[in-house]
């Protein structure tokens, strides 16, 4: 039977594991309150991982000393851990030379010497080997075991005990080679020679350049590539976490498009079968979605390739090596403002395909300094939403549990075109530029693949290396079956190849003379292992050769399938992930358009009784159903941007039901609301006037971060003083200063002294200190201080670990009991774009909707809006619900005469309620938000978007105005030319809107 008891409460195994950001200095009174935070709102596990602003002396004693609070209190409290590996691959300190990797690098003669070994040469260029001095040689097996040692062995040495109970896995982020040039070992050469029967080194510069066999040599280069990787670096380090009773898990570099992947990793899909958790990284929230709520940075990119490619190649080889878990880390580089809808709609997507564990990034153990930019969101008890994100965390669960029962259906086979691209790929830095070809294959490959998807193909993607390692024609019953280990299908489709192997083309050969089905799509491959070969297309003369797309789809529907599925309108917006046992089918439905639901019909020709599963936990409802001839056809709504769990028994009838649509009648809820804060509200202070040493005239204003890149490119060492100037048209008591590192700082009001700090203001590090009376009129706040730049890192990379001492100057904010007002600026972006200059005033106590243009520009919080009602007698005892329209908030509560009602999180946004009564009725509105209206970024002329890139090196970047929006370039003093609006800078706050549209209440008569 189906576990519905489990369902509803789902055990940890199902929760994934999230990122836990150690981002500050340790403290183990806080590690314990971070982890009982955690477990409370449904986390089960995180991974350790060290990120920008740790202070600590890592990977030193007392950094260790932490990690060992960190375990054992993640023990008390029935969590797991994950530690990391002690350096990244690309970032290991005190590497020696001969352990490190080299890039094979393309530069004039006149410029190589002393460079490196000079390995080729072609006409005025050399290639030479030039030490990356900090990434270890991936390829080199003696390299890896001295990895192992230093980064495995000797790094979590004094945790053994722990391995294999309360620490489940080592996880490694990212191994990658350089990006700057192509990869070089000491074991290519040899390991080349050995495979292919020639010498590589005379042939480097076909690498580079389009002429003679450069297709062959690279073909064979690339293959040598990664087999070097899988045998010295991944089955190396898989082995090593199985002798120690670790799982292996991490995600790999690039995996987005088949340029990237050779751009940095030589591959993807034949590494995820050595991991026992492969994992893939989304990052940002672009979605590119119909009405998704978080745009696109550009709209005319298309469906980006990792929404689709990522998932597809690590859920494929997953389960073809048998794994059941399968990690996305997810949500980070995008927004404050991504609401416990937007991550629901993310997961779904990605569970679409098949990913059961759910890896946020991340949850952030400070928000201090650079930290609070640092590729947010960032998620924890700071989050004003926090109290409530166990409803996510238990639905994501639920999901999770219900995608990894039974075994996935997958009909069709695409191989996977890596090798063909590997043909056409000239590297980073050469000559001649990138080859339009493999751009064109890149762009081929990612437009079948979104097809497929959009026609609810059930498919697979086949990478060479794991068919030469487990593939074989298998049958079942009369028809053949094209096998990988675990999975079998019955088609396989040859997507426009340059490349194939013999061991794939051997297959096909005999996969099709046993009647199975070989789809040639455009061009037959016209290199057989790297040569040039004129009799594929004969060994494949059993296949059918289709001309494009559409002509695929049309043959692959005339193919016998598990189910079929209708759609009121557009229905390639569905994702379907459906898996199967003995006695049920598992059906998990996405529907990619935020901006309107779906009304489905799907038949499975059998009969059997189906269950629509509540994603809340609540008991199954049976579907709507009809059975006929064909089998039985379940109707059902999928929400926009939303999910369905449909479970379908075979081993019990139907039993033919049609849901009786009662009319409604409809009461609006319309303006105005009175409003009830319940935190303070809150005016950031972030332009202000300095001055170095202790005399001397203010500067003119700038924003906070502009000074400090001022202070940082001079190398000022000294005394500082700020100035933030507000206005207020009232007298405020009772304020208070929120800001950090108070003890560093002198800070007085219109010349008063300002108190010592006690409390904080929703994140720990934002100390809050009580104000002398604000006046009306101006008002001056004074800071004095020391100040020093931040130390610089050695590396972008090992700035997620180095302690970098130095001063971080920051926005501040007062808090109280006032309204912060401004004048609307009229904007084409989604947000509310508001003046800077802000006054302080009384609350009006009345709103119509929107919030953030009311006196609520900062507000991070909760806020209800309360009404009272007339209800007609005739609604008591009745089917009753609330119905939120245009929602731009994370949580809404509802409560009616005082009875909590409920959450709404995201769509539908229906909520059925109790407690009517005839005559008054009051209807309370808790809407809650995200930091994002307090922490920005703010002066992003476009506003909001899904994205919020920056590098490890300078995570602030998109809260400047320093770089070009259209070119790219950088902005030469840019904090002296802020206006009139740059590209990349407005004056004035792009906030996004807090309220709602419309509220209404129905009731079934």
């Amino acid at each position: 039977m189906f576990p519905y008891t489990t369902f509803s409460n789902p055990p940890n195994e199902f929760r994934g594991t999230d990122f836990w950001m150690l981002n500050d200095a340790l403290n183990d009174a806080e590690i314990a309150f971070q982890i009982a935070e955690m477990k409370k709102q449904g986390v089960a596990s995180f991974i350790a991982r060290t990120y920008i602003g740790l202070k600590s002396d890592y990977p030193g004693p007392q950094f260790k000393q932490h990690m060992h609070s960190i375990v054992r209190s993640a023990r008390e409290h029935g969590l797991k851990v994950f530690i990391q590996a002690g350096y990244m691959p690309e970032a290991v300190l005190d590497l020696p030379p001969e352990m490190a990797l080299r890039n094979l690098t393309p530069m004039p003669k006149a410029e190589a010497a002393g460079k490196g070994e000079i390995l080729a040469e072609d006409g005025d260029l050399c290639f030479v080997a030039v030490n990356t001095n900090t990434f270890v040689d991936m390829l080199n097996h003696d390299a890896i075991t001295f990895y192992l040692k230093q980064s495995y062995e000797d790094m979590w040495k004094d945790f053994r005990d722990e391995f294999g109970k309360t620490i489940l896995s080592v996880w490694v982020d990212e191994p990658s080679y350089s990006a700057a040039a192509l990869p070089w070992s000491c074991a290519i050469a040899p390991a080349f020679r050995q495979r292919w029967g020639y010498d590589i080194q005379p042939k480097i510069p076909l690498l580079y350049c389009d002429r003679d066999d450069y297709a062959t040599v690279r073909y064979h280069y690339w293959l040598v590539v990664q087999d070097l990787l899988k045998t010295a670096y991944f089955i190396q380090v898989r082995d090593w976490c199985r002798r120690n009773n670790l799982l292996f898990s991490g995600h790999l570099m690039a995996e987005d498009t088949l340029a990237m992947q050779l751009l940095r990793a030589g591959a993807t899909m034949p590494y995820y079968k050595y991991f026992d958790i492969p994992g893939i990284d989304y990052l940002t929230a672009e979605m590119n979605w119909r009405h998704a709520p978080l745009r696109a940075r550009s709209e005319a990119s298309g469906f980006r390739q990792g929404m689709y490619t990522t998932p597809l190649q690590c859920c494929s080889a997953a389960h073809q090596a048998g794994q059941t878990q399968i990690l996305a880390e997810m949500y980070g580089v995008s927004s404050e403002n991504l609401t416990l809808r937007d991550q629901k709609n993310m997961f779904d997507h990605f569970a679409s395909f098949g990913i059961n564990h759910k890896s946020v990034h991340g949850i952030f153990y400070s928000l201090r300094g650079r930290g609070k930019r640092a590729y947010p969101p960032h998620v924890h008890y700071y989050q004003p939403y926090w109290q409530d994100y166990k409803a996510l965390t238990d639905y994501c669960a639920r999901a999770s549990l219900f995608i990894s029962q039974g075994q996935p259906v997958k009909d069709l086979l695409v191989i996977h075109p890596l090798s063909s691209a590997a043909c056409e790929y000239r590297g980073p830095k050469t000559p001649d530029g990138q080859s339009p070809d493999i751009g064109r294959r890149d762009t081929a490959f990612r437009v079948l693949e979104r097809q497929l998807v959009g026609c609810q193909c059930d498919f697979h993607l086949g990478d060479e290396d794991t068919i030469a390692m487990w593939g074989k024609v298998a049958r079942d019953g009369q028809r053949a079956r094209f096998q990988i280990n675990c999975m079998s299908y019955q088609a396989v489709v040859l997507p426009d190849l340059k490349a194939i192997a013999t061991s794939t083309l051997e297959l096909l050969e005999r996969f099709a003379a046993s009647g199975g089905a070989v789809f040639v799509l455009g061009e037959t491959p016209s290199l057989l292992d790297g040569w040039p070969h004129d009799g594929i297309g004969q060994r494949l003369a059993k296949a059918r050769f289709v001309a494009d797309n559409a002509e695929l789809i049309d043959a692959l529907a005339g193919m016998p399938k598990s189910y079929t599925l209708r759609s009121d309108i557009d229905p390639t917006a569905i994702h379907v992930n459906h898996r199967a046992d003995e006695r049920y089918d598992y059906f998990f439905i996405f529907n990619a358009d935020c901006g309107e639901p779906r009304q489905l019909q799907l038949t499975v020709p059998v009969n059997a009784a189906a269950s629509l599963l509540d994603p809340y936990g609540a008991a199954h409802q049976p579907a709507d159903t009809a059975v006929d001839a064909a089998g039985s056809t379940y109707a059902f709504s999928v929400p926009e941007g939303g999910s369905v769990m449909l479970l379908v028994d075979r081993q019990t009838p139907a039993v033919p039901r049609a849901s009786q649509v009662l009319p409604r009648v409809v009461l609006p809820l319309p303006g105005p609301w009175r409003v009830t804060r319940r935190h303070a509200n809150a005016l950031v202070l972030e332009f202000a006037q300095f001055r170095k040493g202790d005399t001397g005239e203010f500067s003119r204003t700038y924003p906070i971060l502009a000074i400090q890149q001022i202070l940082s490119d001079e190398n000022y060492i000294g005394p500082l003083a700020l100035r933030f100037s507000f206005r207020s048209a009232i007298t405020v008591s009772g304020a208070r200063l929120a800001c950090e590192s108070p003890e560093q700082q002198q800070i007085t009001l219109n010349g008063q002294s300002v108190a010592a700090p006690q409390g904080f203001f929703w994140a720990k590090e934002f100390q809050t200190s009580k104000l002398p009376d604000i006046i009306a009129g101006d008002n001056v706040l004074e800071i004095h201080r020391d100040f020093q730049p931040l130390s610089k890192a050695r590396s972008s990379i090992t700035s997620l670990f180095e302690n970098l001492p130095g001063v971080e100057l920051e926005m501040m904010a007062i808090t109280g009991d006032f309204a912060v007002c401004s004048h609307v600026v009229p904007t084409r972006s989604s947000c509310v774009q508001l003046h800077h200059r802000f006054v302080l005033q009384h609350e009006t106590g009345l709103v119509d909707a929107e919030l953030t243009s009311a006196g609520y520009p900062f507000y991070t919080g909760t806020i209800a809006l309360e009404k009272e009602v007339d209800i007609p007698a005739g609604w008591a005892g009745k089917d009753a619900s609330i119905e939120l329209s245009g929602g731009k908030y994370c949580v809404a509560r509802v409560v009616v005469n005082d009875q909590d009602q409920g959450l709404i999180c995201w769509e539908p946004s229906v909520l059925a309620i109790k407690g009517l009564r005839p005559g008054k009725n009051r209807i309370r509105l808790e809407l809650t938000n995200t930091l994002k209206n307090l922490l920005g970024p703010f002066h992003r002329p476009k506003g909001e978007y899904g994205e919020c890139w920056a590098g490890y090196g300078m995570p602030s970047l998109p809260w400047l105005g320093a770089v070009d929006e259209n070119t790219r370039q950088p902005i030469a003093n840019w904090h002296d030319h802020r206006e009139p609006d740059t590209s990349a800078w407005t004056e004035n706050y792009m906030l996004v809107p807090f309220g709602l549209s419309a509220a209404r209440l129905s009731c079934a008569l």
